[in-house]
């Protein structure tokens, strides 16, 4: 998914249009997976519900699908912009903020390992958002030193041209 979204084929698929896309073949897939495992019993069911049963299941189903959406949307975005080691670590990193944010609000109690398990997975984060700023840093440089040999090159040649006039 990064790779469609930021190499050569950036230009065609945005993340609306990624989950277009994808959404496709994953229904077919899940319909399929579904006559498989369960055969035609839940659409048997559901033919035999009365209208006010029925409507209701329509709408958690539509609320369900909206929901994943705007999860699956947002997570081609972050994708987009973080890539997907960097969405891996950010989604990381909220593990543990939720964990800490329910012993902060409910009381919850965390066990030494999963401490130890929480440090891990932050110096991880850590670790690995120290080594991308230095590696931008580094293309960086790389990109100004280039910039500043092609304007050298430039300058020489235009100084050269107007020497043998």
């Amino acid at each position: 998914q990064q790779k469609l979204m930021t190499g050569a084929s950036k230009d065609k698929f945005d993340p609306c249009t990624l989950l277009m896309w994808v959404s496709v073949p994953s229904f077919v897939v899940m319909a399929f997976g579904s006559l498989i495992t369960e055969g035609f019993a839940p659409y048997r069911q559901m033919a035999s519900m009365d209208s006010k049963t029925l409507g209701g299941l329509w709408l958690a189903l539509g609320a369900s699908c909206v929901n994943a959406v705007v999860l699956n949307l947002a997570q081609l975005f972050v994708t987009k912009d973080l890539g997907a080691v960097g969405s891996t670590l950010v989604s990381q990193a909220k593990t543990v903020l939720t964990v800490l944010g329910g012993m902060v609000v409910f009381g919850e109690s965390v066990t030494p390992l999963e401490l130890v398990g929480f440090l891990e997975v932050l110096a991880g984060v850590y670790a690995y958002s120290v080594m991308e700023m230095r590696s931008k840093q580094r293309r960086a440089i790389e990109q100004v030193k280039q910039e500043q040999a092609e304007a050298l090159a430039q300058v020489q040649a235009a100084g050269g041209a107007g020497a043998t006039s």
